[in-house]
């Protein structure tokens, strides 16, 4: 049993109790999100009394829900005030590795999605295209404070593994990287300040690339990233050392990764490399939590899956790439480093 599930404590039926009613702590952070509680509580102790004036709410109803929020480990109390915990001070606006937008997301996006899992598990089609009437990305770029949203929170988690990325991948020599499907830049942005000497492209849809140029300013690495707009299902720009392409094919089926794929080995130079970051399905024993958790996300928003490297390198293949080197970058994550193959 992995060890998310082991957090479940009780016999049988109570175990069951508890996972059916782990959607009201999802409920309670975006309500304290909403509220604004995790930055008017950034290093200001308050009564009770005092938040709810200042988030206009009924006080008894909203002392019931602060006692939530102890109980969950976003704020803790003291001598009648209020205090965010280590925990809460993750949802900050201002916070770097916010996980702000992700709750966010899950809140407006996720749950109605899953709430039609059924739908998928019979069809094998995605459940957003169910609920929503348009695939996920169309909807994206429809609704687009939800697609800033997702992008924001694609930032926070890309971000997060860049470090990871820099600590095991020797980018010595490289000159310019191209991040294709990059988003608003999380993962490119973080490896050009940890790597002053390397500039980079951005390849995104519209959307991403609207946000991306303002957060790649705000981190102070603009003036070595061009941001360019396109659809790499038609083509991908040519010409650069390296392709960077990170959580980016497990959106798609298997036809749609290697349209994406070949693109991208029409595009690279003979002397250029492929950079692929994704979460990895083991070929057997037990899979991790946080990778079947993707997978069937991936199920259900797009219609995509995540792989095994088996899987990745055939398609590495059937696009005319040779995988050279499988790099574990954190648990369930890997890179793989290949080249093109000749004519």
């Amino acid at each position: 049993m992995d060890a998310d599930m082991q957090n479940y404590q009780g016999n049988g039926s109570t175990k069951i109790q508890q996972i059916l009613s782990s959607y009201i702590y999802t409920e309670m952070i975006y309500v304290a999100i909403e509220l604004r509680l995790p930055d008017i509580l950034d290093d200001v102790p308050r009564k009770a009394a005092s938040l709810a004036e200042i988030v206009d709410v009924e006080p008894q109803a909203f002392n019931r829900f602060l006692q939530g929020l102890v109980m969950i480990g976003l704020i803790a109390e003291d001598d009648e005030q209020y205090t965010l915990t280590e925990v809460g001070k993750s949802l900050r606006t201002r916070e770097s590795g916010s996980i702000r937008d992700l709750a966010l997301f899950h809140r407006e996006v996720g749950i109605p999605t899953w709430r039609e899992l059924l739908y998928s598990i019979k069809t094998g089609k995605p459940s957003f295209e169910h609920v929503f009437g348009r695939s996920f990305f169309d909807y994206l770029e429809e609704h687009r404070l939800v697609g800033r949203t997702f992008n924001l929170s694609m930032n926070e988690s890309t971000a997060i593994i860049a470090d990871a990325i820099s600590a095991e991948y020797d980018f010595t020599g490289i000159k310019i990287i191209a991040d294709i499907g990059g988003g608003q830049g999380g993962l490119i942005g973080s490896l050009l300040k940890s790597h002053p000497s390397i500039e980079a492209i951005l390849f995104e849809s519209a959307l991403a690339a609207s946000d991306a140029e303002e957060y790649l300013r705000s981190i102070g690495v603009a003036d070595r990233c061009v941001v360019m707009v396109g659809d790499f299902f038609d083509r991908v720009p040519g010409g650069y050392d390296v392709y960077l392409l990170s959580h980016v094919l497990h959106d798609w089926s298997d036809d749609s990764a290697l349209r994406i794929l070949r693109n991208i080995r029409n595009a690279i130079p003979s002397h250029g490399k492929l950079l692929l970051v994704e979460a990895l399905v083991q070929d057997s024993g037990d899979q991790s939590s946080f990778v079947i958790k993707r997978d069937l996300s991936m199920l259900v928003l797009t219609g995509g899956r995540e792989r095994t490297e088996k899987e990745y390198n055939r398609l590495l293949n059937d696009a005319r790439f040779s995988p050279r080197k499988s790099i574990p970058i954190q648990p369930g994550r890997i890179m793989i480093e290949a080249f093109p193959i000749g004519d």
